[in-house]
């Protein structure tokens, strides 16, 4: 029962059956995030959404090397699927 549990966690999504694997569930969402703005926001928006998240992802893991905790820095890097996503639709489509 533990096995089964394990499998549908909401938590699995998000951070994989162990913590380093949360970039699965990062590109599956990205994925899910990239085609709604694909749709519904401009491509001005979108850009300037996904170079924020980047930032604050590199901004984030600088101030934790310093030994800081910050309570946004995993929202941010969960949401670094999209930006990546985005970033690199962009940049194949353009081509």
């Amino acid at each position: 029962m533990i096995l089964i549990d394990k499998f549908i966690s909401l938590n699995t999504l998000h951070n994989g059956a162990f913590g380093h694997l949360w970039f699965i569930g990062s590109l599956i969402s990205g994925i899910i995030l990239f085609w709604y703005a694909r749709k519904n926001l401009s491509h001005k928006v979108s850009l300037t959404i996904s170079i924020t998240i980047v930032i604050m992802c590199w901004m984030g893991d600088v101030v934790i090397s310093f030994g800081y905790e910050l309570w946004f820095f995993f929202t941010f890097r969960y949401l670094l699927g999209f930006a990546l996503d985005y970033i690199a639709g962009v940049s194949v489509q353009g081509s």
